[in-house]
């Protein structure tokens, strides 16, 4: 008994000098320990503005503010739409998988994604930023097999795919977690390694939920590292990544595990224009016929990014192009179906987009956008040629850390990038052929939406 008396003593003797020591070391540093910034978090995970610069966003934030060690903040938005299509089965709005809606209409009601951030401030010059991600649309099945179709006389045709990770549906996965190094205040280089977007070409929108087809075609998440400089509004990026199949956009061709892939950008912005290139040394778009995703290749097909955004208050236009360098050779189809061949063609994805703010000094700013943008991967009068979107969007902010947008949306063409050309499924009569694209589809889209942060 008296020994145990002893121990809840000096028990009691050990945590009281933490805690005061650790009052202490508060009192001294005046830094709180868990901060809630909600204007950041919703600007941080804003997935149609500075879509592949957050690093450097983040790094811009933590001169001006920022100061507890950890920063907790959680997002959410929910949505609303109904989509109607002039040809059955034929849904081409890419915000969602062609296969989601079956018939000439559709809709949806739901929590569109959650997400949480976490930023530890490490030190003055260190810090580590995670994001993680619930999102109840589909996504790719998880694959680590080959796919057997048939080829034009029945026989089995096998298409060796690599490994996919983190593909299922309706899980939280990590979208992104990357250690960011760097002080602007000191010096004017960073560098930063883990999972992020990869930092090529513009990908923004003024759109207020819809991202536009460049974003669809080659915007990507990949392993990797980063180093940048950044003084005076000029911005150079190196980055090398894991480019295997599993990270579709920036796949160098390969299995996967490896860092073969890279991506190199520059910029010059100030507050009335940004002008910007790039390079991406590989993309998913290198597959013969037929077309899968995931593919082993066995080469790669890089593509480059030039944008311009300019800014007359309070007008905002910006266009951007993306194109691989060399023919997608899939895009030919199969000379067994002679109305059906078309020669191979690059990869192209442009945008043209304007935003009006309106009402931008009153308790309630808001904008009105328009944004049309393209993808072409197939010759002129080709079934997959292109897919069109044309997006109108009105967006407020009702409070600072709240967002409301209405959208309409027109789409025309069908080519889903599985498939794309067609394909002779397996079991089936030798010959027959099946082709998913339609270049005739056009549809509509209505949306509303909310944002939240915290």
């Amino acid at each position: 008994m008296i020994l145990s008396n002893k121990i809840v003593v000096t028990l009691r003797f050990i945590f009281t000098g933490i805690l005061c020591a650790m009052m202490q070391t508060s009192s001294v540093s005046a830094q709180p320990m868990i901060g809630i910034d909600s204007d950041f978090t919703y600007a941080m995970i804003d997935q149609n503005n500075n879509v592949n610069q957050k690093p450097l966003f983040l790094l811009q934030n933590r001169q001006v503010g920022l100061e507890s060690k950890l920063y907790l903040g959680l997002q959410a938005r929910a949505i609303g739409f109904l989509i109607k299509t002039n040809q059955q089965d034929k849904f081409s709005y890419l915000m969602r998988f062609p296969p989601d809606f079956t018939g000439d209409y559709g809709s949806e009601l739901l929590i569109n994604n959650v997400n949480i951030g976490l930023l530890a401030n490490v030190s003055s010059w260190m810090a580590l930023y995670s994001e993680l991600n619930w999102d109840p649309a589909r996504t790719f099945e998880g694959v680590d097999e080959k796919i057997t179709v048939q080829d034009p006389t029945g026989a089995p045709l096998v298409i060796e795919r690599g490994r996919v990770v983190d593909a299922t549906r309706q899980t939280v996965s990590l979208k992104q977690a990357y250690m960011l190094f760097g002080d602007l205040d000191k010096y004017p280089v960073y560098g930063y390694l883990g999972k992020f977007r990869t930092p090529f070409g513009l990908d923004d929108t003024v759109s207020p939920f819809s991202a536009n087809m460049i974003f669809h075609y080659f915007n990507g998440l990949s392993h990797g590292a980063a180093v940048a400089v950044y003084k005076e509004g000029v911005h150079l990026t190196a980055a090398l990544l894991q480019g295997g199949p599993q990270f579709r956009t920036v796949n160098s061709g390969n299995y996967g595990g490896d860092v073969d892939n890279f991506a190199i950008s520059a910029s010059y912005e100030n507050e009335f224009v940004r002008i910007g290139g790039g390079v991406l040394g590989g993309t998913g778009y290198s597959s013969d016929f037929p077309i899968a995703h995931f593919a082993i290749t066995g080469r790669r097909n890089p593509a480059w990014d030039g944008h311009l955004r300019l800014r007359f208050n309070p007008v905002t236009v910006s266009g951007e192009i993306v194109q691989t360098f060399k023919v997608w050779p899939g895009t030919a189809g199969t000379p067994t179906q002679p109305a059906n061949f078309f020669p191979a063609s690059k990869v192209t994805a442009y945008a043209l987009e304007a935003k009006v703010d309106v009402a931008e000094d009153t308790a309630v700013p808001s904008a009105i956008s328009v944004s049309w943008s393209e993808g072409r991967q197939g010759a002129s009068g080709s079934q997959w040629e292109f897919n069109r979107q044309l997006t109108i969007g009105f967006q407020a902010k009702v409070q600072s850390n709240i967002g409301v947008y209405f959208e309409f949306n027109h789409l025309q063409g069908f080519a889903p990038l599985q498939w794309m050309t067609g394909f002779y499924p397996p079991g089936a009569p030798p010959g027959t052929f099946v082709l998913p694209s339609k270049r005739d589809v056009k549809q509509n889209l209505g949306l509303i939406g909310i944002t939240v942060a915290l």
